[in-house]
């Protein structure tokens, strides 16, 4: 035993001091955490065995910028520290508890390096296993996710946004590079199993005209939701923008009802309608704060 650990003897218990043995050796961080706070024998680390920390990012070298390649963490008293080097991470020796953002961007470094992962704010800016996914909205907690990659099983199947919505039950804002698949076959049913009551804003980039149909289907399940969509420039024939010109036209047509307007964006879209369609929008968020 090392000199720097203090001896602490197993306190009386019901429980044979070999079980408590076992509890302290092979407690989860979270049930480590609450045997600590309940009883001294279960603190046999010198200090806390986890860095705990809000927000964790790596950030690439932009031009101008006075840093090289960078982790970049907020402490718990909103301190930053800096490790330069993308390897440079493997000098923190005790592994992270993240309270409140991850930015996920190098997956070969950063999950063996998590503890615990208890966040609020989830960006995904590289691609990532649906067990790594998993692992980091284990929390249940996740309220803002920005997906900019592919999420895959193991057998490299694509993960659809039914299954993405079972991991993150509490989430109300979401931005999604749609480019991936995002919608499966089956989606008309599967739409049916997605608790989207606590989504407030959804967000759909560079989306497809296919995409787009499928996508009306949530919609119309999930109209409390305010939707923002975006297609590609030179994504849509004639006929798919004229389609698009006649779903918006009926939007502007109801004018204000209790649901907010959404925001859609193409390449070809009239400037009469994008005015109607924001200033409806905007009506729309007077209306809510009168």
């Amino acid at each position: 035993m090392s000199d720097n650990i203090p001896f602490i003897r197993v306190p009386s218990s019901d429980f044979p001091s070999d079980i408590l043995k076992w509890m302290k050796i092979n407690a989860k961080p979270k049930m480590l955490l609450k045997l600590m706070k309940c009883c001294k024998y279960f603190q046999h680390f010198p200090e806390f065995p986890f860095f705990v920390v809000k927000e964790i990012s790596f950030c690439y070298k932009d031009e101008g910028d006075e840093y090289e390649d960078h982790w970049w963490l907020m402490t718990l008293d909103d301190k930053t520290q800096i490790f330069k080097g993308l390897k440079s991470i493997e000098r923190v020796t005790k592994k992270f508890w993240i309270t409140k953002l991850l930015v996920f961007n190098v997956p070969e470094y950063l999950i063996p390096k998590i503890a615990v992962c208890d966040i609020r704010i989830l960006h995904l800016d590289k691609p990532i296993s649906y067990d790594d996914f998993k692992f980091l909205t284990a929390s249940g907690n996740v309220k803002e996710l920005n997906i900019w990659e592919s999420i895959k099983y193991s057998n490299g199947d694509p993960v659809y946004i039914d299954k993405i919505f079972e991991c993150v039950p509490k989430v109300t804002d979401i931005w999604f590079y749609s480019e991936m698949s995002v919608f499966d076959f089956d989606f008309i049913n599967t739409l049916e199993n997605i608790d989207a009551s606590k989504l407030e804003c959804f967000t759909l980039l560079t989306i497809s005209f296919s995409h787009f149909l499928l996508f009306t289907k949530f919609m119309d399940k999930n109209p409390h939701v305010k939707y923002r969509l975006y297609f590609n420039d030179g994504s849509l024939s004639p006929e798919e923008t004229k389609a698009i010109e006649k779903y918006m036209q009926r939007i502007i047509d109801a004018g204000i009802t209790k649901y907010p307007p959404p925001d859609i964006g193409f390449l070809g879209r009239t400037n009469k309608q994008w005015f109607d369609l924001h200033k409806l929008s905007l009506d729309y968020f007077r209306t809510r704060i009168s």
